[in-house]
């Protein structure tokens, strides 16, 4: 059965604005959108994102094309729904996230926050 969400984690040692910019392109050329993201300091950003169901399988390879190390569960996750695609009678979107961390030893990034009143 095809999921409703999905998690995709994974790490990488390149430079995090061409990491960025590689699977922002791979999300976008896959037929998915991207709906929010968050940046973590400089060391991780959550992508969410939705996907239709028969573009899981283009998500995967695009991402795999970006050097992006996938973690192990998540590459077992995308391969099982890539395999569950000819099953799907209903083509849905699936949300999801993409969770990158860039490993570095740059210094963290400080992110000023406005003061609010409520």
């Amino acid at each position: 059965m095809m999921p409703r969400f999905i998690r995709i984690n994974g790490q990488t040692r390149e430079d995090r604005h061409d990491m960025i910019s590689k699977v922002n392109t791979a999300i976008s050329n896959s037929g998915a959108w991207i709906l929010n993201f968050k940046m973590f300091s400089n060391r991780l950003i959550n992508i969410l994102f939705e996907v239709p169901t028969n573009n899981i399988d283009k998500l995967y390879a695009s991402l795999l094309d970006t050097g992006l190390e996938l973690y192990e569960e998540s590459k077992a996750l995308l391969e099982e729904c890539s395999n569950q695609q000819k099953y799907v009678n209903d083509d849905f979107d699936i949300a999801g996230t993409l969770q990158v961390t860039f490993i570095h030893n740059e210094p963290d990034l400080k992110i000023d926050v406005p003061p609010f009143d409520l």
